[in-house]
């Protein structure tokens, strides 16, 4: 989802999930690289494998909860309509990509005998 603006962190455990747009999955990546810039100006860099989630199981969920989380945090009274239903949509999409109620959506279980 991205914080535009970075994020303040001071010895916090730090979580990063992320998911690539429907069509750059093909593409060969074997590392992300993450940039820092301390207060004092001082520069880092980390390089984190990129790894494909498990089509199921508990990393999955954590990841889209984290993704879920970091969406919600934008939902902000000050948004215009159109800026609402926009995050509110994206908050929809993960749920439903990696299958998670959240407050704008919920599953239903349909068990079949035959």
């Amino acid at each position: 989802i991205g914080h535009p603006q970075g994020i303040c962190c001071r010895g916090d455990r730090v979580v990063v999930a992320a998911t690539i747009v429907q069509g750059l999955s093909d593409i060969s990546c074997s590392d992300f690289q993450l940039h820092f810039v301390r207060g004092d100006g001082q520069q880092g860099s980390l390089s984190l494998p990129a790894v494909r989630l498990p089509p199921r199981g508990q990393l999955r969920k954590i990841v889209g909860k984290a993704l879920i989380d970091d969406a919600s945090t934008y939902l902000r009274p000050q948004l215009s309509a159109q800026e609402r239903q926009r995050q509110e949509q994206i908050i929809v999409d993960l749920g439903v990509d990696f299958q998670l109620a959240t407050r704008y959506t919920s599953f239903i279980a349909i068990s079949s005998t035959q």
